[in-house]
């Protein structure tokens, strides 16, 4: 909903303000995550986009 976006805005920006996210070790370790994220969830991502795509084809 809205309201959990700005919920989660908030906590995103309290985050940043911290600066907790500054550290290059911090934006390593979260961009090592997201590539172990791709790569486990790659087929599940391929076919959401092939599902997607043939949809606006049509």
């Amino acid at each position: 909903s809205e309201v959990e976006v700005f919920v989660l805005m908030d906590c995103l920006r309290a985050t940043w303000m911290s600066g907790k996210t500054r550290p290059k070790e911090f934006r390593v370790t979260q961009l090592e995550a997201l590539c172990h994220f791709l790569e486990e969830r790659q087929a599940d991502i391929q076919h959401a986009l092939c599902e997607d795509l043939h949809k606006m084809m049509a």
